[in-house]
């Protein structure tokens, strides 16, 4: 309940990491806008991995667009990327556009995380938003983008693929498209 919010955010400034566990699967249990934005701040700031871990697994869970953005957000953080990508990578097939639509993301790392997500889901619903990537302006989300479809095999984006080979402005997403080609 949400008079119960206070005492719990006391518990994770001060408490010990067992305690801290008990809070976050509590904080789960709530999914709103509010607990999401408490396991994104608990996320971004606890050392001890295990909790982080916790956090960012509740907030995948909790499986709403504030949980799904309060992740593609703490995927900014390299030392949170790996465990955050790993969660989102466990959302339900229904989840898929929420987390394409962070495609748009300012920061190349974000989107690069999300299509590693998108990736791993391994839908064909997840391979058309990272076909989308494919025309994205910055040449790292591209690259990762053809890496990725390369490495689910899509047949689908062979086209697209074989344009980037030919006319990407960038001249090592072209090599990656070629080497793509090759293992489709």
């Amino acid at each position: 309940p949400p008079h119960a919010l206070p005492a719990l955010l006391q518990i994770l400034h001060a408490g010990k990491p067992s305690l801290k566990m008990a809070v976050v699967h509590a904080l789960g249990e709530s999914s709103t806008g509010e607990t999401a934005e408490m396991l994104q701040w608990l996320a971004a700031s606890e050392n001890d991995e295990a909790v982080v871990a916790a956090a960012a697994d509740e907030l995948a869970l909790m499986s709403t667009p504030e949980s799904i953005g309060a992740l593609v957000n703490l995927s900014a953080d390299p030392t949170r990327r790996d465990k955050v990508v790993s969660a989102l990578s466990g959302l339900p097939e229904r989840d898929v556009p929420l987390l394409g639509a962070h495609l748009s993301h300012p920061q190349w790392q974000v989107k690069c995380s999300v299509i590693e997500a998108l990736t791993r889901i391994k839908r064909p619903s997840a391979s058309h938003f990272i076909m989308e990537a494919l025309a994205d302006k910055d040449r790292k989300v591209r690259l990762a983008a053809v890496r990725a479809l390369g490495k689910l095999g899509n047949r689908q984006a062979r086209d697209a693929i074989i344009r980037m080979a030919r006319n990407d402005p960038d001249l090592v997403v072209q090599r990656e498209a070629k080497k793509t080609l090759e293992n489709l």
